[in-house]
């Protein structure tokens, strides 16, 4: 439950870097396009320094790990240890779980785009492009859902889901968002045939908070996959 609620919260905390980045820069692009793409590029390189000025402090140890005669594992003819050589097929199955969910996370900037350009914005200023946004707060709300009810909950009584079914969940959820985008499909033809007008771009709202409740379940999964698959002497967070 610790690693599970972990990996949601440090996903969760990326996502509050697209937050403000989705409120914060498209607002001083209105004024000025060279401002506003000096800001991140200023961050980054202030991040940068940070982590080579302070890679002196950081502690450079290898976790310790007791071996049993159940994790032995010899190679035939050298006599080597494999334990900390993870078969590639192996890693390549986990890998490919994901697949699926990312092929719907791939529509937020193409596909649910070029909808959302036919659609009538909001308040006539809020357009497709700005809902971006509702993913990232998605993902705040579910991450805080999921890691502090949820996979505890789970936990209490001692219930593990298994990593198969959270990226099944997730891509249900990516499914369910797809599904939705082919709905407003329909609604845009509907009322472009029956009165010439276009829908609200909010009607996209759905798809971008089912996104984003998936990722939490697929993507951050994956990040929690990547740490406990990993060799018992290569465990670090």
């Amino acid at each position: 439950s610790m690693i599970e609620s972990f990996y949601v919260r440090f996903y969760m905390v990326i996502n509050v870097g697209a937050v403000a980045g989705c409120v914060v820069i498209p607002l001083v692009a209105r004024s000025s396009i060279t401002i506003a793409y000096t800001i991140p590029f200023v961050l980054l390189l202030i991040s940068v320094i940070g982590f080579v000025a302070g890679s002196s402090r950081y502690v450079d140890v290898v976790p310790q790990h007791e071996f049993g005669m159940g994790d032995m594992q010899v190679a035939e003819g050298n006599g080597e240890n494999n334990v900390d050589k993870p078969n590639f097929s192996d890693v390549a199955k986990i890998c490919m779980l994901v697949v699926p969910f990312n092929i719907a996370y791939s529509q937020c900037p193409t596909t649910f785009m070029v909808q959302g350009a036919v659609m009538k914005p909001l308040f006539g200023v809020i357009e497709a492009p700005n809902l971006d946004i509702i993913d990232s707060i998605s993902v705040l709300f579910f991450g805080y859902l999921v890691s502090t009810f949820f996979y505890p909950y789970l936990a209490r009584r001692n219930i593990k889901l298994a990593t198969g079914y959270k990226f099944a969940l997730g891509s249900a959820l990516g499914a369910s968002a797809i599904l939705w985008s082919l709905v407003v499909e329909n609604m845009i033809h509907s009322e472009y045939a029956k009165s010439g007008n276009q829908i609200n771009v909010m009607w996209q709202a759905p798809s971008y908070l089912l996104i984003g409740a998936g990722e939490i379940f697929s993507i951050s999964t994956a990040y929690e996959v990547a740490f406990t698959a990993s060799p018992p002497n290569k465990k670090a967070f």
